[in-house]
């Protein structure tokens, strides 16, 4: 269905909404991995991501505070990415989770800034990089104006 990918794209991003809530996303992930691209699914963690031959080859999980994060998901993620301030969410929620996936293997611990970001969001989210261990993300395509 997608002929030779390879040729064209080097990787695709599944992202969401939600993709592990649609009942196709193993047989996409395949296909897509079976017509040469790369693919890293993006997620929140609730629902266990596709495995075996139909896994990503790169997952990240945004988990949002609160939320019941799937022992698959924890098990799987190549990268773990909290967007903050979260609402309620405090400074033990984020070294939890970091300590969480760090355990499972997860290698790669990055913190968002909230858009659209105060100078007080992007100090505080700073400080809490330093301090935890975690690397700064940025949407650039925000800060860039690209829809």
């Amino acid at each position: 269905y997608f002929g030779d990918l390879a040729e064209t794209y080097i990787s695709v991003i599944i992202t969401g909404g939600e993709p592990t809530i649609q009942p196709g996303l193993a047989g996409l992930v395949l296909s897509l991995k079976s017509a040469g691209a790369a693919v890293h699914v993006e997620t929140n963690g609730t629902n266990p991501p596709p495995s075996g031959e139909s896994a990503a080859d790169w997952l990240t999980v945004s988990p949002k505070f609160g939320a019941d994060i799937s022992a698959a998901a924890v098990g799987a993620a190549d990268e773990l990415k909290i967007v903050w301030p979260q609402s309620s969410a405090n400074v033990r929620f984020l070294s939890d989770l970091r300590s969480r996936f760090a355990s499972a293997g997860c290698k790669r611990f990055y913190l968002q800034p909230r858009w659209p970001v105060s100078e007080g969001d992007a100090l505080a989210v700073s400080d809490l990089c330093r301090r935890l261990g975690f690397r700064l993300s940025c949407q650039m395509h925000k800060t860039w104006g690209l829809q």
